[in-house]
């Protein structure tokens, strides 16, 4: 079991670094060193989550929204973007408990 101290500390390294490097930029390129960055540390944290079918899938759609995000940038392709993120974070999760 991890402690929660790594928990804390990745999410506060995270925002701090992408708030120092991106501030005040328009979300594109920047978005998608931030979504590996957290990726990377949910399934550092939950590594049995990646093993599920339904989170290759939200993986898959989350990838989408991001080259929206890249191509598009509009305020719908960030909110997909945003809203698929997190829905792979908790479903990361949620798969972890159950």
């Amino acid at each position: 079991m991890k402690t929660p101290s790594l928990k804390i500390t990745l999410v506060t390294a995270g925002t701090v670094l992408f708030n120092i490097i991106f501030w005040q930029e328009k979300l594109a390129v920047n978005s998608i060193l931030f979504d590996v960055f957290v990726l990377l540390s949910v399934f550092y944290l939950y590594p049995a989550a990646f093993t599920k079918p339904i989170i290759k899938w939200m993986l898959t759609a989350h990838c989408i929204t991001l080259l929206a995000v890249i191509i598009h940038n509009t305020f719908l392709s960030k909110l997909a973007f945003s809203v698929t993120l997190m829905l792979v974070i908790v479903f990361s999760q949620y798969r972890h408990r159950s």
